[in-house]
């Protein structure tokens, strides 16, 4: 009885303790002051210059603000992705490790960072690159983009496109990478194209 009850004791405090083990947010504030615990805000936007975007804090991997001339805020997701632009939340709110509720206001973090203890997501769609190096992967949600090389244009099917790269003026030297490998260079015809992430939920 005694040999039964001490397993169901250690197997509770397994219980209770590996979920934390497992799962630990880390915030760094400008004080110097280091807090460990659980982000309780269900998600972060940033004003990009393309858009707004809001990433679910499931799919954020870290946060950090990076001093310049203009300041901006960079967010990581478990993608490897990047949006940076201005953090449109005021405060984080934050469970520490001692169990206490605490508002950090966006103005004293200099980074969050979020231990998770699964891999990053493989990316298997196409890597879009912004001219403020902003990256991120998503899904064309047209059918095909259209690109003229070698005086003859090509329609290459959205599914085939590994990353899209302007590696010049805007369009007029634009890199397509295929899944099979291949590499398009052309001008792009298509004025515009729609995309949807895969680690936000919003793109505006």
């Amino acid at each position: 009885m005694y040999t039964v009850a001490r397993a169901f004791i250690i197997l509770s405090v397994c219980v209770l303790v590996c979920p934390a083990l497992g799962q630990a947010d880390i915030a760094y504030i400008k004080n110097e002051d280091k807090l460990v615990g659980t982000i309780q805000s269900p998600a972060f936007l940033v004003q990009t210059p393309y858009g707004k975007i809001r990433v679910e804090t499931e799919y954020l991997k870290s946060i950090r603000f990076e001093e310049g001339s203009t300041g901006r805020w960079v967010l990581e997701t478990i993608n490897n992705d990047h949006f940076s632009g201005a953090l449109l939340n005021d405060s984080v709110l934050f469970l520490q490790d001692d169990g206490r509720n605490r508002t950090i206001q966006k103005g004293n973090i200099k980074r969050i960072w979020r231990e998770v203890n699964s891999p990053s997501q493989r990316t298997t769609t196409t890597i879009v690159t912004m001219k403020n190096n902003d990256r991120f992967s998503g899904k064309f949600l047209g059918a095909s983009l259209d690109i003229r090389a070698n005086f003859i244009t090509k329609s290459i099917p959205s599914e085939g496109i590994n990353r899209l790269e302007f590696v010049g003026n805007y369009r007029d030297s634009a890199e397509i990478l295929l899944e099979n490998g291949d590499v398009i260079t052309g001008v792009l015809k298509q004025n515009q194209f729609r995309l949807t992430p895969d680690s936000v939920s919003e793109l505006t």
